[in-house]
């Protein structure tokens, strides 16, 4: 497995976190687990190595989102056309803002509204993608990558220093 799908659940979960903090605590784009976020890049992307897609990476599309209209975009070879993105960290805000008011994701709003666990929200992304087994490859993703590094998260929340992390653990400093 090449290095950068090794770190790439941690780094994309702290751009995440960092562009969720743009917007207001309360708001919907906050309430969104960043560990969906991360699953569904890791999925779409093969782990931010992008096998065979070189034209998402050169878009900075990690989730896989077509181009609507007269937005950007880059012709695969296959002729499909994927919304470009000037950075990483609009693919994520564009991301947020589809979920928050695609019409196929009223579902997926309720499930996170209602605080459901994240098992329910990724079945309320089937929409997302037309693979039938869709959920199966998120939940299995998340399950063995991306779940880790959120419990690590939360453990640390609020940790700055590695003094802190270390009596948060109760491990003597050396």
């Amino acid at each position: 497995m090449a290095e950068a799908s090794e770190s790439f659940p941690k780094s994309f979960y702290d751009t995440v976190v960092k562009v969720q903090s743009e917007y207001d605590e309360d708001s919907f784009e906050r309430r969104v687990n960043p560990a969906l976020v991360v699953t569904v890049a890791a999925v779409e992307s093969g782990y931010g190595d992008f096998p065979n897609a070189p034209t998402a990476k050169s878009a900075n599309n990690f989730m896989g989102r077509h181009a609507i209209g007269d937005e950007p975009f880059v012709a695969t070879a296959s002729g499909v056309k994927l919304k470009k993105y000037e950075t990483v960290e609009d693919n994520i805000r564009d991301f947020l803002r589809l979920m928050k008011v695609g019409s196929y994701y009223k579902d997926f709003r309720q499930a996170v509204n209602e605080g459901m666990p994240i098992e329910d929200q990724f079945r309320n992304l089937n929409n997302y993608s037309t693979n039938p087994k869709y959920f199966d490859l998120l939940y299995n993703s998340y399950k063995k990558r991306v779940s880790p590094i959120e419990q690590t998260n939360k453990m640390f929340q609020g940790e700055k220093s590695l003094g802190d992390q270390m009596n948060k653990l109760q491990l003597p400093l050396m």
